[in-house]
């Protein structure tokens, strides 16, 4: 019998969970852009976020549960290849929290996360001690923003984080600060400042969408207009 290979990348698109900004003919961004959640400080010392033309919504797939267990046990087999340790899953709210589980089921480890509280992550309902092993899983990555502060967390805690696990590694990097990260897809997106001449007219036209996942409709008709 035949085995079925599946595409991760095109079970994304067949689950309407990507947007790529249309382009012109001769390669100019049409837009929308999308807002993303890491942030700069610019020429007047005030904190923006990047944007991009293109836009991930991992929501579209952790609600299904053939599509989300695919996902995850892609995760768990190659963290089982990696590590023959003793295991804790820390997932980052909200996303990676669901993936968490289903990986942690799988490898029969541990299985944690993190909460925020007044946009702030804490690590209140589970305990970590002195010496566990760590994977932080997400759902997507890409500049590391929250991956930093559970970083930062864990190690306060006396924990060591051996490996950075998501479904979607949007960044270019295969590592972060030393750590691996491990993914079922690694596609690197392009992320600009707001005055980057690649996307400065569309922010001057406000043809910006800052909250992607309330206005999906939206992005997915601009895909159909060119």
């Amino acid at each position: 019998m035949n085995r079925v290979i599946l595409d991760p990348y095109k079970i994304l698109i067949s689950h309407d969970a990507v947007y790529q900004s249309p382009v012109s003919a001769n390669g100019e961004l049409l837009g929308p852009l999308v807002g993303y959640a890491g942030t700069y400080v610019n020429d007047k010392g005030e904190k923006e976020n990047y944007v991009g033309s293109a836009y991930f919504n991992m929501a579209k797939v952790e609600e299904d549960s053939f599509t989300r267990c695919f996902f995850a046990d892609n995760l768990a087999c190659q963290i089982k290849e990696k590590f023959s340790i003793s295991l804790v899953l820390i997932g980052a709210p909200m996303g990676g929290i669901i993936f968490t589980v289903t990986i942690a089921d799988i490898l029969k480890s541990r299985a944690t996360f993190f909460e925020k509280k007044e946009s702030e992550l804490v690590f209140n309902r589970h305990t970590l001690k002195k010496g566990d092993k760590v994977i932080l899983v997400e759902d997507l990555v890409n500049n590391f923003s929250t991956t930093n502060k559970m970083i930062k967390i864990v190690t306060n805690m006396g924990a060591e984080v051996k490996a950075i696990a998501c479904v979607f590694n949007r960044s270019p990097y295969d590592n972060w600060e030393g750590i691996p990260v491990i993914s079922v897809i690694h596609k690197s997106a392009p992320e600009f400042k707001q005055n980057d001449p690649v996307v400065k007219k569309l922010i001057e036209a406000g043809n910006i969408v800052w909250k992607p996942k309330a206005e999906w409709p939206r992005l997915k008709a601009a895909m159909q207009t060119v």
